[in-house]
């Protein structure tokens, strides 16, 4: 996988949904496929693949022409980020880490 541990984990929550025209010369459907495969091993819940025969391409036409796409795009959100811990210790001088403690405090509020 090429994504961290964090960003693994926040992949398995994404809803992913690809379309392929059939009769496409530019990519080849075996590329979505693999992609798609990828998804599942690595772990993602929700995983849709629709191929349309006769699209090429350009099948985000076929897409956007239907009409369950926008029912699904619509029940997906993505969740908030993870607040981040800093650690402020880490930095060398006194200076430094009271500067990065004021920038978290104001970040938080």
């Amino acid at each position: 996988m090429l994504a961290g541990r964090e960003r693994a984990a926040a992949l398995r929550e994404l809803g992913v949904w690809a379309f392929h025209g059939a009769k496409d010369p530019v990519v080849p459907l075996e590329e979505s496929e693999r992609m798609v495969d990828a998804f599942k091993k690595a772990g993602v819940k929700e995983v849709k693949f629709t191929v349309y025969p006769e699209a090429d391409h350009n099948s985000w036409t076929a897409a956007y022409n239907t009409p369950e796409l926008y029912d699904w795009l619509l029940k997906h959100r993505r969740s908030a980020p993870a607040k981040r811990e800093v650690v402020v210790s880490a930095l060398r001088s006194p200076r430094d880490q009271s500067r990065a403690a004021r920038a978290v405090s104001s970040a938080a509020n």
